[in-house]
């Protein structure tokens, strides 16, 4: 059955040819362009047979920590560049806003490193917008700590985050409000020093970012498993 007839039938004849269609063919049907009758429904259809013939690639679920890494890289080659030093004016002001000692986290007296901690805006927290990786935009803490001492629950029980563009105010509890409070002093004070917390990001580079990652994970996992096809099995001597 051709990848045109299959996008053309409908839904109840294609389930059943499915099983006997290959997984190239079904992979080029995922890869087109052209929207037929019931496409939704074809398309988890094929992923499900797919995900029950293809064994799982390690390689190829490490997208977000790929991602994740692009995301720093271009943050510390293009943006921080610029970022003025975090001096010890700066790391004093930090402690006194914060409430911490250095060497503890700002959320609690556990110790924690005191270069490292959660970035305030997040690496991919925020859509559009990516957080400074110097130490003007990390607060330290725990990892436990980190993140969830700037999330909050709206009045209309849906989740936020202290660093979202709009905050529900009225529905902050004691410590959300005492984070909220410090949180808009740092910036404040990081403003009067030319630092910048978080740079936007576009949408187009994010998407063509991910594109790159998921076609060079495919060649990856693909030329790694060619590789181990050649060789000989070792055998494992027992004593």
């Amino acid at each position: 059955m051709l990848v045109s007839e299959i996008l053309e039938a409908s839904i109840s004849t294609i389930k059943p040819l499915l099983e006997h269609v290959s997984n190239e063919t079904l992979a080029e049907l995922l890869e087109s362009e052209k929207t037929g009758k019931n496409r939704k429904t074809l398309l988890v259809t094929i992923n499900s047979k797919l995900n029950k013939t293809e064994k799982k690639s390690y390689v190829c679920v490490r997208k977000s920590t790929l991602q994740h890494a692009v995301y720093r890289d271009y943050v510390t080659r293009q943006c921080d560049v610029s970022q003025p030093k975090f001096d010890a004016e700066a790391e004093k002001k930090k402690q006194e806003i914060w409430g911490y000692v250095k060497g503890h986290s700002a959320f609690g007296e556990s110790k924690c490193r005191w270069d490292g901690g959660d970035h305030i805006y997040g690496v991919r927290e925020n859509p559009g917008k990516i957080s400074t990786d110097t130490l003007w935009g990390k607060i330290p803490c725990t990892h436990e700590q980190n993140v969830s001492w700037k999330r909050y629950i709206k009045s209309d029980g849906s989740k936020g985050k202290l660093t979202d563009d709009v905050i529900d105010e009225t529905s902050l509890h004691e410590n959300e409000r005492r984070n909220l409070d410090k949180l808009r002093a740092w910036a404040k004070y990081c403003e009067e020093r030319g630092a910048t917390l978080s740079y936007p990001v576009c949408p187009e580079l994010e998407k063509k970012w991910e594109e790159i990652i998921i076609r060079g994970l495919s060649t990856i996992d693909a030329d790694c498993r060619a590789a181990t096809e050649t060789q000989i099995p070792v055998s494992i001597k027992k004593n």
